[in-house]
């Protein structure tokens, strides 16, 4: 499920005057993203290449801290409309800094180093009509350098934790953001809490994903009141999910209303998900004694299983966040919004998750505060 859109229309007799609410995905994090959320485009750089190719991958970084340990390249931005303007550098240690791509491609400005601060700071310079940003660093004094950060246009290092002023602003024009991708949501591997990326990490980008916490730092700082969707990866465990739950639950604005769904479309199968739930599903009726009574009814039909599956592991969601936020504040038009997730063409991936619940749970307005459909159209 890529889009949706939640639209509700308030009526008034004689006067008529219309209310539109319009939810919207937040898309992943990528170097070829038109968005660039973040000040510090060293968020959205790919992994440390080369001083020579900084496509490549090749660099050496601390498996810890993330930072290279090598001469390196970034690549910062690509297939981008305008990356004009001037953009300051800073780092710990020192290197020679080159903007590669040749003359053509920009230029380094005023660069100092502080010997007794270990500081680099520089001025990138980058063409009217550029499409693209990366950065060669060689003769690294860590070897490697640590603390990078490369800020947009306007920006002071005040602001290099920051998603940018434009940013903030387009997405206060909503009324619920949608967090799928931005979680990097498909084909996920998180399985356990530490497997999330921590905020500390260098780069939000693959193979990591942008951390849990950038979520309330987007949404605490909106200039209206928008609820947030968030996706928990297919094979999270209980521990991740609570984390997760107790994650919003200290840093959230506690106005703001949080949708929860188990993974995405986990009935498509050119996503893993929808392949392991399947797999999971056989598993656990086959092989261990049907745990989850999947087959509550005797069914043989193993897509039905994995249907079935989806609804008990959102249902497993729903009870975690009520261990952290309370009974009383998960279901319906509660604060937290458990949602099923199916097919528009496809009713029946959500007809058996709501029967099997019903059958096996009891009423699926316990756990549940609705239904998603991924209608598609263009």
């Amino acid at each position: 499920m890529h889009w949706f859109i939640t639209i509700s229309i308030f009526i008034s007799i004689p006067t008529i005057s219309a209310y539109v609410a319009i939810g919207a995905n937040l898309d992943g994090l990528y170097d070829w993203s038109r968005s660039l959320p973040y000040v510090n485009l060293v968020r959205q750089s790919r992994v440390w290449g080369s001083p020579s190719r900084p496509w490549d991958s090749n660099a050496t970084f601390d498996p810890i801290t993330g930072w290279p340990t090598s001469d390196f390249g970034m690549v910062l931005s690509t297939n981008a409309v305008d990356m004009g303007g001037t953009y300051l550098l800073n780092a710990q240690g020192n290197a020679l800094v080159t903007v590669a791509g040749g003359a053509s491609a920009g230029h380094i400005a005023n660069k100092t180093y502080g010997s007794s601060t270990n500081t680099l700071s520089a001025l990138v310079i980058i063409p009217q009509g550029a499409s693209q940003i990366m950065l060669s660093f060689t003769n690294t004094s860590g070897p490697g350098l640590q603390n990078i950060s490369v800020l947009q246009p306007g920006y002071d290092l005040s602001s290099k934790s920051n998603i940018t002023n434009l940013m903030l602003t387009h997405l206060s024009r909503f009324s619920i953001i949608r967090f799928m991708d931005w979680t990097s949501t498909n084909n996920n591997p998180d399985v356990n809490w530490n497997d999330s990326t921590p905020v500390y990490w260098p780069q939000y980008t693959t193979p990591k994903h942008n951390p849990w916490d950038t979520i309330p730092l987007i949404v605490n700082q909106l200039n209206s009141n928008v609820d947030i969707w968030i996706n928990i990866p297919f094979g999270a465990t209980d521990d991740y999910v609570l984390n997760v739950a107790q994650l919003m639950l200290n840093q959230l604005n506690p106005t703001t209303n949080i949708y929860v769904e188990y993974s995405n479309e986990v009935w498509n199968y050119i996503f893993t998900q929808a392949k392991a739930n399947l797999q999971a599903a056989n598993d656990s009726v086959l092989n261990h004694g049907d745990p989850l009574q999947l087959a509550y009814d005797n069914s043989t039909n193993s897509g039905y299983w994995a249907f079935r599956r989806t609804a008990s592991q959102i249902k497993r969601i729903s009870d975690l966040f009520k261990t952290v936020f309370g009974q009383q504040n998960v279901g319906p038009w509660k604060r937290i919004r458990p949602i099923l997730a199916g097919q528009d063409v496809n009713p029946i991936v959500i007809t058996q998750g709501l029967d099997y619940l019903n059958k096996v749970y009891g009423p699926p307005s316990t756990f549940l505060h609705g239904i998603a459909i991924a209608p598609y159209f263009d």
